[in-house]
């Protein structure tokens, strides 16, 4: 049996969650471009305001957006 913890590394992720999630919004919502809504400097409280009102009418798709990938050193699960 291994004694040694399994590892997890982050590997992979978008350079700004954040900021994806929001472009994912407001383009839903806006007749401006994906490219240029997320050019756009937008502050942090506004992109999470947006988000909140969008994830709570049911619009769950625009966080499908992030994906982030993880290696992990051990496949084993254990059952209690």
């Amino acid at each position: 049996m291994n004694d040694n913890k399994p590892q997890v590394k982050l590997i992979s992720k978008p350079e700004n969650m954040l900021k994806t999630i929001y472009t994912a919004c407001r383009t839903c919502y806006s007749a401006d471009t994906p490219l240029n809504i997320y050019d756009k400097d937008v502050d942090e409280e506004k992109m999470l305001n947006l988000i909140k009102r969008v994830i709570g009418s049911g619009h769950y798709s625009t966080i499908e957006h992030i994906q982030v990938s993880f290696a992990i050193s051990e496949r084993v699960l254990t059952s209690l």
